[in-house]
């Protein structure tokens, strides 16, 4: 990877659910140049000593193994880390 500056403007990586299955490649976890739109940024990183973060993780753990709770957005992740959940939208094929 390459070290990104902190005054570096990043895109958003891709987090849906069919483009994350490519990514990930049974396990390989070798496309995520390949299935994105961001190119080469998906192998970059921040030299944590830059970072204001820098001096509370010399303390604590930043999201030490934090991992998504399903394949998808932001939205769907969101709930599934406030209960573990998947929202639900009762009879939408008879919804106006």
């Amino acid at each position: 990877g390459f070290h990104e500056g902190t005054n570096v403007i990043t895109d958003d990586l891709w987090h849906r659910f069919y483009q994350e299955q490519m990514q990930i490649d049974g396990g390989k976890n070798d496309k995520f140049v390949a299935w994105a739109d961001s190119g080469g940024l998906v192998m970059g990183h921040y030299d944590g000593s830059s970072l204001p973060m820098w001096q509370v993780a010399k303390k604590y753990v930043l999201a030490d193994n934090f991992f998504q709770g399903a394949f998808g957005g932001s939205f769907l992740n969101h709930f599934q880390l406030a209960c573990a959940c998947t929202p639900v939208y009762p009879h939408a094929d008879t919804s106006p």
